[in-house]
């Protein structure tokens, strides 16, 4: 094993008298303070620990706690085990106790595809990495996200059962971790998907009759209905609110809208128009994107942002090379100063610029379900995103 320095960086290796490797280490009072077994992010979050007690003693919120107890504290501070239930108060989310959360997810992608990726190991990982919420995309049509085994997968329609027995597992999980979930009706313009919400109120029906009393779930209504009139949204959008609320008590609900660049605006006055105020909008943003200060202005006018889809690269599939590191920091800070909820894409080991970790030539990689995922495991995009978004959740 190697001896780390209190920023994580190894400074020599360790071995007992026999010369064997040590996989463990101890402090002066038997806590285990390096494991082989831990994780880059898992090993990480441990420092966050000793800076806390440093900074504040062996206290959370000025009672005398083990650090046992600070650590289980500091970890879940921010998820459903501390925070429950989640509701839209004025253009915010906030917790059970009316105060207001920074949601930090990342989306998954094509979920029967990467069901391998969607285990009980990768989730909590994400825990470590400072991710309190898991948005679970349900793509409507069959499509094929060419990966190294040229494996295809088809979508909610074509095949509910399946789309809707991975969800639950996700579900599952989510709900052992204490992260929030979203269940998003994934409406992809670019494979020639529309509303189709007749399958949707069927799709929402089974969530929500399920998961009624359940606070870890969110619902988004519709993602990017590019390809659908103004009208036909609003329409949708009612009538999944209607049909949610008849099951679950002030439900959060989200919608897209119609444009990468420009839609918030026009749907927030058109749900207004309606009388709905309860539902936030997502405007997605990638590179090239509406810029900034449009989403100052937006938030300004108090349109209630909850950015269920975004990255600092274009929205091609690209390399890590596209990554602008500044425009990702300037929109991060944003975020988290005005408490916009805000989901990264995604969470996949593709060779693309927005893939959280690496692409390794198969997608049955043995460490999302076993053991631990090692620095090398995540992508340059990834480490960028979790590096913030850790600090976000652990020192703030």
């Amino acid at each position: 094993m190697a001896i780390y320095d209190k920023n994580g960086n190894a400074l020599a290796s360790i071995y007992d008298v026999d010369g064997i490797s040590l996989t463990t280490a101890y402090d002066v009072n038997g806590d285990i303070c390096y494991s082989d077994s831990m994780g880059y992010y898992e090993r990480k979050f441990s420092t966050y620990v000793d800076s806390y007690i440093h900074d504040n003693g062996l206290y959370i919120d000025g009672v005398p706690s083990t650090k046992e107890e600070i650590t289980e504290w500091l970890l879940n501070r921010n998820n459903c085990i501390y925070r429950g239930k989640l509701s839209k108060s004025g253009k915010y989310l906030v917790d059970k106790n009316g105060n207001n959360i920074d949601l930090q997810g990342i989306g998954t992608h094509h979920l029967t595809q990467y069901s391998n990726l969607h285990t009980l190991n990768s989730l909590r990982i994400l825990k470590y990495c400072g991710i309190n919420c898991v948005r679970m995309s349900a793509y409507l049509l069959n499509h094929n996200f060419t990966y190294s085994d040229g494996q295809s997968s088809p979508g909610y329609i074509p095949s509910p059962d399946s789309i809707k027995a991975e969800m639950d597992r996700i579900i599952g999980y989510c709900v052992q971790l204490g992260l929030y979930v979203i269940v998003d009706w994934h409406v992809w313009s670019g494979g020639g998907e529309h509303l189709s919400t007749s399958d949707a109120v069927e799709f929402f029906t089974y969530f929500a009759n399920k998961y009624y009393n359940v606070d870890n779930v969110l619902y988004e209504l519709a993602n990017e209905p590019f390809s659908d009139t103004l009208a036909d949204i609003v329409s949708h959008c009612s009538t999944l609110r209607t049909l949610i609320k008849s099951y679950v008590t002030n439900p959060v609900l989200i919608t897209g809208v119609r444009s990468f660049t420009d839609g918030a605006t026009e749907m927030y006055e058109a749900l207004q128009a309606e009388n709905i105020d309860d539902i936030f909008i997502s405007q997605h943003r990638y590179s090239g994107g509406a810029s900034l200060s449009k989403f100052q202005t937006w938030w300004n006018d108090g349109i209630p942002l909850f950015i269920t889809e975004w990255s600092n690269t274009s929205a091609s599939t690209g390399t890590q090379s596209d990554m602008n590191i500044t425009d990702g920091n300037n929109f991060l800070n944003f975020f988290h100063q005005n408490h916009i909820p805000n989901c990264i894409w995604k969470f996949t080991d593709q060779t693309m610029a927005y893939s959280a970790i690496t692409n390794r030539g198969t997608i049955n990689n043995s460490y999302y379900v076993n053991g631990a995922i090692l620095e090398g495991d995540f992508s340059e995009y990834g480490k960028f995103f979790f590096d913030r978004y850790g600090a976000y959740a652990f020192t703030s």
